[in-house]
């Protein structure tokens, strides 16, 4: 899997950052997200931050597409629940083309 991005976490004070973290690209909706690995970890977090348990779920679930052969990003972008099963890439083709219109979408 190819990553896309680094998000840094960093200390003015220091000479390096503190920590970071590959990004990853969405196939479905272009999103840029993490996979981490203690996901239980990061629920306590998301959890004390106020989120909710089915808030948490979706965020957490991610996953590979065999059809596009990429990842997604969480579950509005599994493919057994999409109800259009589309690449990012096609779906900018057709908003470029005029063939999709995005509601409150710059026209």
């Amino acid at each position: 899997m190819k990553q896309v991005g680094v998000h840094m976490i960093s200390d003015p004070g220091l000479d390096r950052p503190l920590e970071e973290r590959k990004l990853f690209q969405c196939v479905h909706c272009g999103h840029w997200f993490e996979i981490v690995k203690k996901d239980s970890e990061q629920a306590r977090v998301l959890h004390a931050a106020g989120m909710s348990f089915d808030d948490i779920l979706r965020e957490l679930h991610r996953g590979w597409c065999q059809k596009c052969d990429g990842p997604y990003c969480g579950a509005a972008c599994d493919p057994g629940r999409m109800l259009v099963h589309e690449h990012f890439m096609q779906r900018l083709e057709r908003i470029e083309a005029g063939q999709l219109i995005i509601p409150g979408g710059v026209q």
